[in-house]
């Protein structure tokens, strides 16, 4: 951890990726094995060891990826993931937690390295009036700009001396064009009172029929509410909540016990919907209670997920089987 100089709060990750290491190193106790030897019967698999904290580029899902979004995230590596195949990494821009399989990793170099500013030799420093950080430029990748010039590195050069910096301020450049809209929106309506044509003069209801018209003012009629305080005072949304926490009892969703000392409750929160009919007429008003399990993390307040799901080929196989006891067929 001193070495990646990744902060206190991966602390968890360290320890874990110390288990990992430790379950795998073979000790004089067990003849020379390993822990994961011994429980298993197989020797572990070591070629898939990665320096703690490292430099590494997840690639990116397809799916939503636009053609110049970059194609990969740099992250730093914290641990491995055990029920399925993926490391665990952190974002370095937004400190987000993901597990991802295809990944480039460069053990040598650390994310979370801060580097000072004299320990680059440079003679200007080009700064941006708006930006509060410094690029530090040196003076041969300038004049040399074809040339393949290796930058030394912060180790070869913490002991020469500093240069005189000389700051000079840079002002941002503004393009003097009109702005556009884009192209993609010349068919819709975005703006509702600026521009020469505003959406309130020329959009009208006088066109839909009498209940789709119905519809369009029901929506403003009744708001979903979004806290318990607004709806602590309406009968009809106390009584779904009331409904809501009987089913909740009925079904044992929860078992009241005494909270230990050495853990922290998670909150719970009332999610309201309001159930419409085709024409825009409520049908009733529904309000759910859900916890906020977010504030949860892997691997300290929970281990594993499950979620019954039944695949539309097991029922039929189910079926089938039934059908072949009670009618006897073969």
């Amino acid at each position: 951890m001193f070495q990646s100089k990744l902060p206190k709060k991966f602390l968890s990750y360290v320890v874990l990726h110390a288990v990992y290491l430790i379950n795998r190193i073979p000790t004089k106790i067990l003849n020379n094995k390993s822990s994961y030897e011994v429980l298993y019967g197989e020797v572990s698999d070591l070629s898939n060891l990665k320096v703690f904290g490292c430099l590494s580029y997840a690639s990116t899902i397809p799916v939503n990826r636009h053609k110049f979004d970059s194609r990969a995230k740099k992250c730093a590596f914290l641990s491995y993931k055990s029920d399925i195949k993926g490391f665990v990494l952190v974002d370095v821009h937004t400190s987000e937690i993901l597990v991802a399989r295809n990944v480039k990793f460069f053990d040598l170099e650390f994310p979370f390295h801060s580097f000072s500013v004299t320990a680059v030799p440079s003679t200007q420093i080009y700064l941006d009036c708006q930006v509060t950080h410094i690029v530090p430029v040196s003076d041969n990748v300038v004049n040399s700009f074809e040339e393949n010039v290796e930058i030394p590195h912060e180790d070869s050069i913490s002991g020469t001396e500093e240069r005189d910096v000389e700051i000079v301020c840079v002002p941002t450049r503004k393009s003097s064009r009109n702005s556009l809209a884009p192209s993609y929106l010349q068919d819709y309506i975005y703006s509702s009172t600026g521009g020469n044509y505003p959406m309130n003069n020329v959009i009208s209801y006088s066109t839909l029929s009498p209940k789709h018209l119905a519809y369009a003012y029901s929506l403003n009629t009744e708001i979903e509410p979004t806290s318990f305080l607004s709806t602590s005072k309406d009968s009809r949304w106390l009584t779904d909540m009331q409904a809501e926490i009987e089913a909740l009892n009925v079904n044992n969703t929860w078992v009241f016990i005494d909270l230990p000392s050495d853990a922290i409750s998670i909150g719970s929160k009332w999610v309201y919907k309001i159930k419409r009919h085709a024409y825009g007429t409520i049908e009733r008003f529904k309000a759910r209670l859900v916890a906020q399990s977010f504030s949860q993390i892997e691997g300290l307040d929970y281990f594993e997920t499950f979620s019954p799901v039944a695949k539309l080929s097991t029922i039929r196989v189910l079926l089938c089987k039934l059908l072949k006891s009670l009618y006897g067929l073969k």
